[in-house]
């Protein structure tokens, strides 16, 4: 058995059916406090938000969301004066802090393994030291590295999986996780000052590969995701330059050579802030947070397989520590299942189907009984990527 939606329509089409995309993230209040805040993306409604008063600061990096029990992660300070760290797990969809362990190694670039439900993380070490003596003044000159970190939210206790001297440092906001198969890309630097793509497994600390990143000088790559579906690296990739004048791409990555192609400009785009960026695997949406020429704040989503702008929102602060709740991707793909569906909605599009489709004048859009609910939230673009038809938030089906 099937319930039907009917819409009429003049000319030919094919469509995708999203659900809401959630996504959190960390902002400033107007009094300096960290509020966890959440958004509807598509429509860029703020529904919940939730301030942080006994966090002093944060890590940039720090944060992670537990796809599979719907957790937000945050790393940071209860005092900057004490100077220790803390791990706190939050509940999302009950507001309300159900974990909190002492972390003593500074974690970024936290990443959630879906398959694996492991939280891998980067950090630095010293790996030499040298006693350095000038003009009757001694220093220590240190050269750091970077480690590949397994971390475990519930105890905060960090184990080691390989340290790797031949990366300097690595780029804020630049690392991401393939779940199938738990590699973990990273744009570090290199003791050439090269950026360099590297596709570490977190499993056993192997660099599968590491190209040099093709692209032209003064040129750089910030704020890279993984898509599961297209298996394909994404990045901002941007001239430097001042304020407004250098050029921002929506590009692909090439792990294995280091190619960089560009996919769309983004003249609308002036700056932006590390690891302030999200990839929605259902829907298949790069997601950031921007500054315009004015230095407002934006929300916006991209689909970098159709080229298009999907969603561009004002935003009242800035926001950064993003994360999509991907658990309806989590669930279809590993078994695994989120949460923290904070809005009560699934992402049902693996249950639907219009019918004809393409179809010049009528379609029927057919969700299985046996699906959850009805998503109660519906958007059909074209292949174009235009609105042909929005529903408004209801507990049934629109009939039209």
């Amino acid at each position: 058995m099937s319930i039907a939606w009917v819409g009429l329509f003049g000319f030919q089409f094919t469509s995708m059916a999203w659900t809401q995309v959630a996504l959190h993230g960390i902002q400033q209040g107007n009094n300096q406090e960290l509020i966890l805040s959440s958004y509807e993306v598509v429509d860029g409604v703020v529904y919940d938000e939730d301030t942080l008063d006994f966090v002093s600061a944060y890590l940039v990096g720090g944060t992670a969301f537990d796809q599979i029990q719907g957790t937000y992660y945050l790393t940071g300070l209860t005092s900057l004066s004490s100077g220790q760290m803390s791990l706190w797990g939050m509940d999302v969809a009950a507001d309300e802090v159900i974990s909190e362990t002492a972390v003593d190694v500074v974690v970024g670039g936290i990443q959630h393994d879906m398959n694996t439900d492991r939280m891998m993380a980067m950090g630095s070490a010293i790996v030499d030291s040298t006693l350095m003596s000038a003009g009757g003044v001694d220093w220590w000159m240190y050269e750091y590295a970077t480690r590949l970190m397994e971390l475990d939210p519930s105890t905060g206790n960090v184990d080691e999986v390989a340290t790797y001297p031949e990366i300097t440092g690595y780029v804020l906001g630049c690392i991401a996780l393939n779940s199938d198969n738990g590699h973990v890309y990273v744009i570090g630097v290199d003791d050439n000052y090269e950026q360099r793509v590297y596709t570490l497994d977190s499993f056993t600390g192997e660099v599968v590969s590491d190209p040099i990143v093709q692209t032209n000088p003064n040129w750089g790559l910030n704020e890279l995701v993984y898509s599961m579906d297209s298996g394909k690296l994404y990045a901002l990739h941007r001239e430097y330059g001042d304020l407004g004048e250098g050029a921002i791409h929506v590009a692909a990555i090439n792990p294995t050579t280091g190619a960089v192609a560009n996919l769309m400009e983004l003249p609308q785009v002036v700056a932006i802030s590390p690891d302030a960026s999200e990839f929605a695997q259902t829907e298949g949406l790069y997601i950031i947070m921007y500054y315009d020429v004015n230095f407002n704040q934006h929300l916006l989503a991209v689909n970098p397989e159709s080229l298009t702008v999907v969603a561009d929102h004002p935003l009242t602060a800035s926001f950064t520590e993003m994360h999509v709740d991907n658990g309806a991707f989590a669930a279809a793909a590993y078994g695994s299942s989120s949460l923290g569906d904070v809005m009560g909605l699934r992402t049902a599009s693996s249950q639907m189907e219009f019918v004809p489709n393409p179809s010049q004048q009528r379609t029927e859009l057919r969700m299985v009984e046996s699906a959850a609910q009805w998503p109660g939230f519906l958007t059909v673009w074209n292949e174009q990527g235009q609105t042909v038809f929005k529903s408004v938030t209801s507990e049934t089906p629109p009939q039209h």
